[in-house]
C-alpha cells in the first residue's frame, strides 16, 4: 500500500471535527507560510546575520 493510500485510509476514519486540524496542517505544509510573523527576521536581524556570515 502506498503512502498516499495509507493516509487516505487513515483520514477516512477521522471525525469531521478532527479533519479541521488535519486540513490546517496540510495547508501549512503546502503553502509554507510562517505560522507566526515573529519567525520572520526584521532588517536589523538580517543585517546582523549577514555580518556574522562575512566574518566566517
Amino acid at each position: 500500500m502506498s503512502n498516499r493510500e495509507q493516509v487516505l485510509q487513515m483520514v477516512n476514519t477521522l471525525s469531521e471535527s478532527t479533519l479541521g486540524y488535519v486540513l490546517a496542517y496540510i495547508q501549512g505544509l503546502i503553502t509554507n507560510v510562517p505560522a507566526n510573523q515573529e519567525d520572520v527576521p526584521n532588517a536589523e536581524t538580517i543585517a546582523a546575520m549577514q555580518e556574522v556570515n562575512l566574518e566566517t
